[in-house]
């Protein structure tokens, strides 16, 4: 988990640049949060006594030079920080500590007023989690290691050539991806204010941002992704889980694709998802066929240099087990790492909660450039 999270960082980062002219800036940021914790489960909410506090340190990146990859974006800003945070209950929902990777992608600027949202995963810490005889109310994680992703506002406000002032509105989530039950997971909603000094105040070169180049294509790519859950806090087998999916990709432009795919997802153990007891007769009802469902899809993806965050949203079509919600999600990133081959991580969720973490490979190739 922490080896993939860092992708996104790591992969991009690490060349800050050489050339003479190197348009490379990095900057520190602090923000402290407040704000409430939501849960799938209504009655997990009744546990929560005080709003979810936060703090996070972090440090940011901007390139604009012409032969750098974000010279496609315009002030974009890519990143790592620390985030420590309360939940709303310290004695039953402990506290937990996230490395973040992100990216702020830019909205309009006004001024010195700045607004950008970001995208955000990686590995989460929590100090409490269930356990059947000393902390038997926390349905919220059952597992101290955990996947983190956040989507948010940001606004910064530029006060002197070093100082900006910052708020922010983010929605938080952490799970295990249903690897260990109970996983109803943690979700933030947060308000937060800080600041973010500048280490270069005066730009080796103007800040020219040279925009999107024009490209329009079609494509298609194959994905292939495996997992493991549990189906239920009463049925403690590990069930494995994955899926299959064929998307047609429509590229706007060097950065940003749109698609249209087919899922065949095999959720592990899918009867069980809403029992409370073993029963022999529901075990035998526990084949391919019932724990398989297919959804239509539509996806965007970003194209961050050789890395590529991704959302999808899908609604099932078929199953043959009821499942509580039709309409499922899924959100990760993939690695290139070899031409049109990439490594990928998600996290394929329904409202408020997941059902199983994949990773896999992905394919693809553009048959039309327009």
């Amino acid at each position: 988990m922490l080896i993939t999270s860092f992708l996104l960082f790591s992969t991009n980062l690490t060349k800050a640049g050489n050339e003479k002219n190197d348009s490379t800036r990095y900057s520190i940021t602090a923000t402290y949060n407040q704000g409430i914790t939501l849960f799938e489960n209504i009655l997990m909410s009744y546990f929560v006594n005080d709003f979810a506090k936060n703090v996070e340190i972090g440090i940011v990146r901007n390139r604009y030079q012409s032969d750098v990859w974000e010279k496609e974006f315009k002030n974009l800003d890519i990143g790592a920080s620390l985030w420590f945070s309360t939940f709303g209950r310290k004695d039953i929902l402990g506290e937990g500590i996230v490395l973040k990777t992100f990216a702020n992608f830019h909205i309009f600027q006004l001024g010195k007023l700045n607004t950008k949202y970001h995208l955000t995963f990686g590995p989460a810490y929590v100090t409490k989690i269930y356990d059947q005889k000393q902390n038997y109310y926390n349905s919220s994680l059952s597992t101290r290691l955990n996947a983190y992703s956040s989507i948010g506002l940001n606004l910064s406000y530029l006060a002197t050539d070093r100082l900006s002032f910052t708020g922010n509105f983010t929605l938080h989530h952490i799970s295990n991806g249903s690897f260990k039950k109970p996983n109803i997971g943690i979700t933030q909603l947060n308000l937060g204010i800080g600041a973010k000094y500048d280490l270069n105040p005066k730009p080796l070169q103007p800040p020219v941002y040279y925009g999107k180049t024009p490209f329009k294509a079609r494509g298609l790519m194959g994905t292939f992704g495996l997992g493991a859950n549990q189906a239920s806090l009463y049925h403690h087998q590990k069930y494995l889980s994955g899926s299959v999916s064929l998307t047609h990709l429509w590229y706007i432009n060097k950065t940003k694709t749109y698609g249209l795919g087919i899922d065949f997802i095999h959720l592990g153990g899918a009867p069980f998802t809403a029992l409370f007891i073993d029963d022999e007769e529901i075990n035998k009802e526990n084949t391919f066929s019932n724990n398989l469902y297919i959804g239509l899809n539509g996806t965007i993806e970003s194209h961050l240099g050789s890395t590529s965050p991704y959302l999808t949203i899908g609604y099932k079509v078929y199953n043959k087990i009821p499942f509580s919600n039709s309409v499922y999600g899924r959100i990760g990133f993939r690695q290139k790492i070899y031409k049109n081959l990439s490594a990928h991580f998600s996290i394929n969720v329904k409202i408020f909660s997941s059902e199983f973490m994949e990773f896999g490979l992905a394919y693809r190739f553009i048959y039309k450039e327009l």
